[in-house]
């Protein structure tokens, strides 16, 4: 599966349905599962829509442990928090 053949709605569901963040060798590479959090999290910002959030966390995880020269080298965290915090900024928790 190529990330550009499909829509970002696809991607959430395929990664909700195969439960990539629990599986030790996913049939996505590392670089694919960065890359689909990185879209998740535009997606958060562009749309509002929560979800995506939770799955770009849960690939986070994933990516920590399996991976975790990617997941700093493209900020991912730093991305993911930001986001955390306009969440909490919303609903008024900060």
């Amino acid at each position: 599966m190529e990330l550009a053949d499909e829509t970002v709605e696809d991607w959430l569901r395929y990664v909700e349905i195969q439960r990539v963040w629990e599986t030790l060798d996913p049939e996505l590479t590392p670089e694919q599962i960065a890359d689909l959090s990185s879209m998740f999290l535009d997606e958060t910002r562009s749309s509002g829509d929560y979800r995506f959030l939770n799955a770009a966390l849960k690939l986070n995880d994933w990516l920590r442990e399996h991976e975790p020269s990617l997941l700093s080298s493209l900020e991912l965290d730093a991305r993911a928090q930001a986001e955390l915090d306009r969440l909490e900024a919303e609903v008024g928790l900060s």
